[in-house]
């Protein structure tokens, strides 16, 4: 009896490793030190996209900054060109130049409302916005993507919400690519309006 390939289920499988390596420092550490739990968390990621994505990007955490000086915060997956010349770097930390970028990812444990996702997202797209606008780009290839990973399902219901989160989170901050919500939920963004409102919203998301 032949095997025939499942991409689908290997997709899962990739899924359920996450769900199975996500709260191991928990079951370790209690609730001692949620910095610890959260920091695990992201670098669980950081390998698993390591070990899928090509040998010519870096996956790691920390800042970019334009062409003229804007500087993002700290990123929690921060995804640049490996072999680009970096500003600094000590282990998975890097400064980079904002030409270097090739993805942002905030990843958070869990998001129990639609206003708590909405303002995890306001602060994501203030945080990668100013570099962006700061670049001067205006391809939209040349800017890199940037998205939301979170770890545990919402809390709320997401099909009725799924038209408001689209319809409104998206068309007002749209420097957002995706959002990941839980094992079930994967949100897109159209990516044909990003650009327009990035440079159009530079006044409106600064960073502090």
């Amino acid at each position: 009896m032949s095997i025939q390939p499942d991409l689908v289920g290997y997709h899962r499988s990739i899924g359920q490793q996450l769900a199975n390596l996500q709260n191991q420092v928990r079951d370790l550490i209690g609730d001692h030190h949620w910095l610890s739990d959260g920091e695990h968390k992201e670098a669980i990621l950081r390998k698993t996209i390591r070990d899928h994505i090509s040998e010519e990007f870096h996956v790691g955490t920390g800042f970019a900054i334009s062409d003229v000086g804007c500087t993002s915060k700290q990123v929690d997956i921060l995804i640049s060109d490996k072999y680009a010349p970096c500003l600094f770097q000590e282990g998975d930390f890097r400064i980079v130049s904002m030409i270097s970028v090739r993805s942002f990812v905030e990843v958070k444990t869990k998001q129990d409302s639609l206003s708590e996702l909405r303002e995890t997202v306001e602060k994501l797209s203030g945080n990668i916005c100013l570099p962006r606008t700061c670049f001067g780009a205006v391809v939209d290839k040349l800017l890199p993507p940037a998205g939301l990973f979170v770890y545990n399902e919402p809390r709320f219901h997401v099909p009725e919400k799924l038209n408001e989160i689209v319809g409104n989170l998206f068309a007002e901050q749209s420097f957002i690519n995706w959002i990941s919500l839980g094992k079930n939920w994967f949100i897109p963004q159209l990516s044909h309006i990003f650009s327009k409102r990035c440079f159009n919203g530079a006044n409106k998301h600064k960073v502090s």
